[in-house]
């Protein structure tokens, strides 16, 4: 699906989410939304919808008969929203899953599992390790994408919110760095592995991975497709066409390609939300 269509607007039929199943396999098409982060999903050069999610779930919609998609790309923020409007069917940007995200949407079960990783200035002349050590260390100031987790992750750590820095798109986050706008950002190791191949080779350095406390619990993030809360028919039958897909390696497969490791892709045990 070209770019052109990256409109974010409503589509034009209207219908409540308990009938979003029967009118994606009667129109044949659903509607994506993504935030435009690599590797997750975004818009290629040739302005094509790519990514690990949006691949996974044009596999598991056409094994379900809804054979196209079109593609929406926002801000982080409003990828909850767009699908609580009805502006798009499923959030396909490897969102993780929180407790506070289970209140408003229903996951599919996980198709991930990452810890996280800062990138920093070469040689890592602040010593930063995890979010501990920024919240340690006054003054340091830390990148994150507005609305994800990262947010948590370092309050929670207790670094204060003046020196949590949000930004809207991910290659910001290399600029600031190297700029000295910020002193790191934080993402999946995932995501900052392939964030400074991409954008800043050479530039910056990435620390080892590790696991965020959270109250006192480590918190290995989780990842999933999203869905409105009031379509249980369409969650059903995803994750029924995902379980298959999971079983022959298809899901495996497509994540390797994208640069997950073996021990960062989810083995379909984990549940989406818990009760």
């Amino acid at each position: 699906m070209s770019a052109a269509l990256l409109t974010g607007c409503p589509h034009p039929e209207k219908s409540t989410p308990r009938d979003t199943l029967a009118k994606l396999r009667r129109t044949r098409v659903a509607r994506l939304a993504v935030a435009g982060e690599e590797p997750f999903g975004f818009v290629d050069a040739g302005g094509e919808l790519t990514g690990a999610m949006p691949q996974i779930a044009r596999e598991v919609l056409a094994a379900m008969g809804v054979p196209r998609i079109e593609p929406l790309v926002m801000d982080f923020t409003s990828l909850i929203d767009a699908v609580l409007s009805g502006n798009a069917d499923i959030v396909a940007a490897g969102m993780s899953i929180t407790t506070a995200r289970c209140a408003r949407v229903a996951f599919a079960r996980p198709d991930f599992r990452l810890p996280q990783a800062l990138a920093v200035r070469g040689g890592n002349p602040l010593h930063l390790a995890d979010y501990a050590g920024i919240a340690a260390r006054p003054g340091t100031r830390l990148g994150v994408l507005a609305g994800a987790v990262e947010t948590e992750y370092a309050t929670a750590a207790g670094v204060p919110e003046e020196r949590i820095i949000p930004f809207t798109g991910s290659d910001q986050l290399t600029t600031a760095v190297i700029a000295g706008d910020i002193d790191a950002f934080a993402l999946t190791s995932l995501s900052v592995r392939r964030l400074v191949a991409t954008t800043a080779p050479g530039a910056l350095d990435i620390t080892p991975s590790f696991t965020p406390i959270v109250d006192g619990t480590p918190r290995l993030e989780l990842g999933a497709m999203a869905f409105h809360p009031g379509a249980p028919d369409l969650l059903d039958a995803y994750t029924a066409a995902a379980a298959k897909l999971r079983s022959s390696g298809t899901i495996a497969r497509i994540l390797r390609a994208w640069g997950f490791e073996n021990q960062e892709i989810a083995d379909g045990t984990e549940p989406g939300c818990v009760s």
